[in-house]
């Protein structure tokens, strides 16, 4: 098992153990479409799988670390957790602009910000340009060596790829099992949908359940996560809807954060494994 080596705003990583007492017992390749933070990738450490994401920067960073270990381990040598320097690396150009760059060190450049930013948010105003605030960590471990290097053999013989979600209608093949993990339905003032300049919608998600649908018609198994609301509930009121209590986290206001429900949603009969993370059962 292995960590996401990202904090990511809806990441996975405190819901591991439900994941995977959800998933199916036995399937063929492993993908996800809405690859963000990968968490429940980086648990499974799945051979051959394939991790599609519409972020230019996300996907550039796993295909960096995939390919240029060690390259970026010495590039991330060069940032420090200082807060004018985080202003002066965020607020130079745009994400997507620095043209003088290699991808290393855009890749280092995204990990920096990821690490020293406010919640692990990856959020862009309407032009497309990173603003998220300085974090305040005490000591964030921006390289951590031993993290990288062993993501980096998970993703060893991962398809990446930058894409549309629908993209994986391209690759997918019968009993493969397919995890998403969209932006959430807006629950309430305080859902977070900024991935992109582009705000996810309920049209988007119409998108993806018709997505699963077909993934659905073609013999494909998939587990979906989404925030527990009327419009979801409605959406995919066909299939196996199992509700479950999580922790908010991603408010600038305390009194803002705290219990929620999120719904985890399948094409099988679910057979809970009540799986220990630790190899037990």
């Amino acid at each position: 098992m292995a960590k996401s080596p990202l904090r990511w705003a809806g990441g996975k990583g405190k819901l591991l153990k439900d994941l995977t007492n959800y998933m199916p017992t036995t399937y063929n390749r492993y993908i996800e479409n809405f690859a963000g933070g990968a968490s429940f990738f980086f648990h499974l450490r799945p051979k051959n799988a394939i991790l599609i994401d519409c972020n230019s920067d996300l996907i550039n960073f796993y295909k960096v670390l995939k390919n240029n270990t060690q390259e970026l381990i010495e590039a991330l040598k060069q940032h420090v957790n200082d807060e004018a320097y985080y202003y002066t690396v965020r607020d130079q150009k745009g994400m997507d602009q620095y043209s003088d760059e290699t991808d290393v060190d855009k890749a280092a450049r995204f990990l920096f910000l990821n690490k020293t930013c406010f919640n692990g948010l990856f959020r862009v105003n309407s032009k497309g340009l990173f603003n998220v605030p300085f974090g305040f960590r005490n000591n964030p471990t921006i390289n951590d060596t031993f993290l990288l290097e062993e993501c980096a053999e998970s993703l060893a013989d991962t398809h990446i790829e930058r894409a549309h979600f629908s993209k994986i209608l391209d690759y997918v093949k019968k009993d493969d099992f397919v995890y998403s993990d969209p932006p959430y339905d807006i629950l309430d003032g305080n859902s977070f949908t900024g991935y992109n300049k582009d705000d996810f919608n309920q049209k988007d998600q119409q998108l993806v359940k018709n997505l699963c649908d077909e993934l659905n018609r073609r013999g494909v198994k998939w587990m979906l996560s989404n925030a527990n609301t009327a419009f979801i509930q409605d959406l995919y009121k066909e299939y196996v809807i199992n509700v479950i209590e999580v922790h908010r986290y991603i408010n600038s206001d305390a009194a803002g954060r705290g219990k929620v429900e999120e719904v985890i949603i399948t094409n099988y009969p679910i057979k809970k494994l009540t799986v220990d993370l630790f190899g037990g059962q």
